[in-house]
């Protein structure tokens, strides 16, 4: 049911010019690179939650400059009934998958609370999801998606501290 779901999302980008797979494929690696994930487990998916509950954002430095805005900004309106409509598929089944009753709390979450904390977002992926969930394609892929919204949000939408003498130093050592 997974994978219905994972082909409903990467049309659904597709039709908006942007390859989401390849995408998030790159980040991950870059997320590897900066040392934001140890590799590609999912037990190191979990650290990083762990991580993000704490600290809320990413630790700069933030390489990564090249955005899409697609993919920051366009959802899918509705991937259940993609799924059901296109692969002819009992909505319901794909309603009881663990994934996408995990998606239904933080929705109801984001709902009931006026209030929203970010960092209890974090605990929700971090606590509920399993290690091994994010061996699913489309799983690891909403996930990523989510980090990859949250990893802009924390280079652009954040006051970083600016280290005055390392600047300083950048600055002398590139004249």
């Amino acid at each position: 049911m997974y994978a219905l779901l994972s082909v409903c999302q990467n049309e659904f980008y597709l039709q908006k010019g942007v390859d989401l797979e390849e995408i998030l494929t790159a980040f991950e690696k870059e997320l590897i690179e900066e040392g934001h994930l140890l590799d590609a487990t999912g037990k190191s998916f979990r650290i990083l939650f762990r991580d993000l509950h704490q600290e809320i954002y990413f630790s700069p430095p933030l390489k990564k400059d090249d955005f899409v805005a697609a993919a920051l900004y366009e959802n899918p309106a509705d991937l259940i009934i993609c799924a059901a409509n296109t692969f002819n598929v009992d909505s319901m089944l794909i309603l009881n998958l663990p994934y996408t009753k995990f998606t239904q709390k933080i929705n109801e979450y984001l709902t009931e609370n006026e209030n929203v904390s970010v960092q209890r977002l974090f605990h929700f992926y971090g606590h509920d999801l399993q290690a091994d969930d994010f061996e699913m394609p489309f799983i690891r892929e909403s996930v990523l998606l989510f980090l990859y919204r949250w990893y802009f949000n924390s280079k652009h939408n954040r006051d970083i501290p600016i280290d005055l003498d390392q600047l300083s130093n950048d600055i002398l050592d590139n004249n």
